[in-house]
């Protein structure tokens, strides 16, 4: 409850002016209403005006997470300086990663950060591919991989995960899970990757999962574990007994490798167990696995009034599926169309689940936002990044803050809310002794007994404030 409560405070502040709404209404449903509380996305908002300025390429900005008052885009692109072939200077785009970090509260630009390793900066090919925030509050980044495995000298290549410190861009690397060393036959391209737990091990443990595309013969799906206070990952699958597995069933049915992009989304629960996870992919629809790789749910089990208009089956080709829960309801979301229609596309569905983990079960409750993000494809950036973060009022009402990103089209935050959820009055409404004693809490809002090189949250009484370590 009480990081909840300091979330509150932190997230659901009164906006500055800059802020944008849709200009759409959503009607309440169920008990929860659903509000748009900014855009700023190719439709609508200063999103096109930051186009080859602020942003290098919109087809090099795949993914973004929101952390603490901001939110930071992912860039694989820098503007450098060239020389054209006449002498004459300018600037061109170099493979140099950069964070372009935007305002929580109100969607405006705020600034672009060079991403650096141990004080050079990050290069390479899709060098800020995959972008994300554990669950105390690290910032991780994942660069893509076109092979997990070096034929050449027959070991598997780690995937190199690094903690990036958004004040300065400063990127240490933290954890380089590996397949075992007779896989060359699971070897495959991965583009992302999903975290839980605390990825630096200090305060929990962790669990990083992936799904390869091609050159991979088939479907596997990759998993790690590392133990609090451990730098060594071993496999998570199959009773900690295997690092990959192959998948053997997906929805649609077909053979050989995922698609390009596959996306994977861990389930949350409170030991951190990495016990199930969504795949969604170019050529499959969102699936739920076990760590056994063994199918839970997909969309074959729901059945379509009309399938010519489908209330729930998204289309293929976009990828992010992710599930959050409110009180005793757990939400499903996901993207279900991509570019079209024209002049909007790229829209996110929200269902609920009557029974957690039954396709069948979904009901239909929004799609969002009404005016779509854009149609911008990116070079075919497919993933469509969904986050929700939950926050609880003074009353023990909840709601969730939904952030959507799709590459070269922009943000967009949302909320979803038990009816009577009260925004802002969270740690305001909580009666607190004047000599309580001093509680540290990380950027998302997770209590911190002995903080440490780092930004967080001070709290002592009903005082509030962000202080650095």
């Amino acid at each position: 409850m009480k990081k909840a409560l300091l979330l509150a405070a932190m997230a659901a502040a009164v906006m500055p002016a800059f802020a944008e709404s849709e200009g759409k209404t959503y009607d309440a449903k169920d008990g929860y209403t659903f509000t748009n509380l900014w855009v700023n996305c190719a439709a609508k908002g200063q999103w096109n005006s930051l186009k080859e300025n602020q942003i290098p390429s919109f087809d090099y900005i795949a993914t973004a997470t929101a952390l603490g008052d901001k939110i930071y885009v992912a860039s694989s692109k820098s503007f450098v300086p060239v020389v054209g072939e006449d002498g004459t200077p300018g600037m061109g785009l170099g493979d140099n990663g950069q964070l372009i970090e935007f305002d929580y509260n109100t969607g405006a630009y705020i600034r672009n950060i060079q991403l650096t390793v141990n004080g050079q900066p990050l290069t390479g090919l899709l060098c800020a591919n995959h972008i994300g925030t554990d669950d105390f509050g690290h910032m991780y980044l994942f660069g893509y991989m076109a092979s997990t495995f070096d034929t050449t000298n027959g070991v598997p290549r780690p995937l190199n995960i690094y903690v990036v410190d958004p004040a300065t861009g400063a990127c240490t690397l933290t954890a380089t899970p590996a397949l075992f060393d007779d896989s060359s036959y699971a070897n495959g391209r991965l583009d992302h990757i999903d975290v839980i737990g605390d990825i630096t091990r200090q305060q929990a443990r962790c669990v990083v999962m992936a799904a390869p595309s091609a050159p991979a013969d088939k479907r596997y799906l990759y998993a790690w574990a590392a133990e609090q206070g451990s730098d060594e990952f071993g496999g998570h699958l199959a009773g900690g007994d295997y690092e990959q597995l192959e998948v053997e069933e997906c929805y649609p049915v077909s053979e050989g490798p995922w698609g390009g992009g596959a996306y994977v989304s861990i389930l949350p629960d409170d030991e951190y167990s990495g016990s199930y996870v969504y795949i969604d992919t170019f050529t499959s629809l969102p699936t739920l696995y076990d760590t056994e790789a063994g199918m839970v749910a997909s969309f074959a089990d729901v059945v379509e009034a009309d399938p010519e208009n489908p209330v729930f089956t998204p289309k293929q080709n976009p990828n992010g599926a992710c599930e959050f829960t409110l009180g005793d309801d757990t939400f499903f979301m996901y993207p279900y169309e991509e570019y079209e229609p024209a002049p909007a596309g790229n829209r996110a569905r929200i269902t609920r689940y009557g029974e957690a983990g039954d396709m069948s079960t979904l009901a239909h409750m929004y799609d969002f936002p009404q005016i779509g993000m854009g149609t911008e494809k990116g070079a075919g950036r497919r993933t469509h990044i969904l986050q929700a973060r939950v926050l609880t009022d003074s009353k023990g009402k909840q709601a969730a803050q939904i952030l959507t990103y799709k590459c070269g089209n922009g943000l967009a935050l949302y909320q979803l809310a038990q009816e009577g959820y009260e925004g802002g009055a969270g740690v305001e409404g909580i009666v607190v002794d004047n000599n309580a004693p001093v509680e540290y809490f990380n950027l998302q809002g997770i209590r911190v007994a002995n903080p440490e090189n780092g930004i967080f949250i001070r709290r002592q009484g009903n005082e509030v404030t962000k202080v650095v370590l």
